[in-house]
């Protein structure tokens, strides 16, 4: 069934990823390794620095927001929290595969919508990426460049 065949290279995928994030994943951004400069970030650091880590340590830790926000600011986050993230995105994760597998697979409607939608976050994700990529990064860069210039006018 594909279905099965589906969940089953999802949970490899999943043990796979949950050994790396404990083993090396949940480190990386931290800011007082010592003697590393944190330049790596994984999506579950950046979810929790975006404030999920205040939700989660207050509704499953009883953990404080002042704490919460110590350990956000130095990406220092529990393993607990790890967890928690980790069995929503495998819930989350199995129940989008079977519903929407199952809507798609007798409507050709949703199929063709959802085909719809994915295609327009591509596109508009693209695009902000592309903006981003010739007004910022190369501003910055150009100011860079051209710093000693900027400073002799100023």
């Amino acid at each position: 069934c594909v279905v099965v065949s589906t969940i089953t290279l999802y949970l490899i995928w999943f043990v796979l990823f949950t050994a790396w994030m404990l083993m090396i994943g949940i480190d990386l951004p931290r800011s007082d390794r010592i003697g590393v400069t944190p330049v790596w970030d994984t999506v579950f650091h950046s979810l929790m620095r975006g404030g999920l880590y205040i939700i989660t340590g207050s509704m499953f830790f009883g953990r404080s927001k002042a704490i919460s926000v110590d350990h956000m600011n130095a990406n220092n986050f529990y393993l607990g929290d790890l967890f928690v993230y980790l069995g929503a995105h495998a819930f989350m994760s199995i129940l989008a595969t079977v519903f929407l597998g199952y809507l798609c697979f007798h409507s050709k409607v949703v199929h063709a919508s959802l085909l719809a939608a994915v295609t327009a976050v591509v596109v508009y994700r693209g695009a902000v990426r592309y903006t981003y990529y010739t007004t910022e990064m190369y501003s910055k860069t150009l100011r860079k460049q051209f710093a000693h210039l900027l400073e002799e006018d100023g």
